[in-house]
């Protein structure tokens, strides 16, 4: 089985090494997006603004002396960034937004 897998490997190697190979091109990568300012991770775009919004929601709530409830606000953001919103929220109400 040995001698077997010996001329297998030679006659596969020999075949390659006398194949001509073309280079390869490959797809140019996406342009890579910076996270926004003012925004944790990788968050950009409608995603990041809608953080930014929810700190704005949280410091006004906090001065204004509401308690910390981000639903008040539920009309204010697009429900898919709700995590993004309550996230920048808590920030804006329980970190004075830093």
């Amino acid at each position: 089985m040995k001698r077997l897998t010996t001329s297998l490997m030679l006659a596969l190697l020999s075949g390659a090494c006398n194949q001509t190979t073309t280079p390869t091109v490959s797809a140019p990568s996406p342009p890579q997006v910076r996270a926004g300012a003012n925004c944790p991770g990788g968050l950009i775009g409608l995603e990041c603004d809608a953080y930014k919004q929810g700190i704005q929601s949280g410091l006004a709530d906090r001065a204004a002396h509401q308690s910390d409830s981000f639903k008040r606000h539920a009309n204010d953001f697009d429900p898919r960034f709700e995590a993004s919103f309550r996230a920048g929220y808590a920030t804006g109400w329980y970190n004075n937004g830093k």
